[in-house]
């Protein structure tokens, strides 16, 4: 189900409501888990954080968090709104059923204001190579290539090609 949202300045957005109840849960958790740490991660253009998530159960939440403050500059797209492409990202992928990005959800607090928190997903450090990844699932980066054509994802690396612990890329 496809509903219309708003953002804090009244711009409106869809909200996709995810796929299954463990989804559902994640996005819950993201969006209104207290941040008990955040470790700033050193490299990248923007601000962007690790962090851990208390969700009330033994093993806490790890989530990565990019607030709006911390966004650069670009000059192909407006200014403010990489957080809302992250989000739109997650939105379009869980529409078309491909379930290429992560859970994520835009968070009005966290540490540095309004901004997205994605789960961070675990993946097989021997297969973080993409050429590695490249011949051995030539299909799902296919398909990972289609969806940046449509979600006019200009930022795709290598190092953003991993797969996670269930096999998928």
């Amino acid at each position: 189900m496809v509903e219309v949202a708003r953002f804090p300045d009244g711009q409106e957005f869809y909200r996709v409501h995810p796929r299954t109840h463990a989804v559902d849960d994640i996005c819950s958790f993201l969006r209104d888990s207290e941040i008990v740490q955040a470790g700033l991660i050193p490299w990248g253009s923007n601000y962007t954080f690790l962090v851990t998530l208390d969700i009330g159960e033994q093993n806490p939440l790890l989530g990565v968090y990019k607030p709006l403050r911390g966004e650069a500059p670009l000059w192909d797209f407006p200014d403010g709104t990489l957080y809302r492409r992250e989000y739109a990202a997650f939105v379009l992928s869980e529409a078309l059923g491909w379930q290429i990005v992560p859970p994520t959800v835009i968070r009005e607090k966290g540490p540095h204001g309004i901004g997205t928190m994605q789960l961070y997903m675990h993946h097989v450090r021997e297969e973080a190579d993409y050429f590695a990844i490249r011949e051995r699932h030539a299909r799902e980066v296919k398909r990972m290539a289609v969806f940046d054509l449509i979600a006019n994802n200009t930022d795709r690396k290598a190092g953003h090609c991993l797969r996670d612990e269930a096999g998928h890329v």
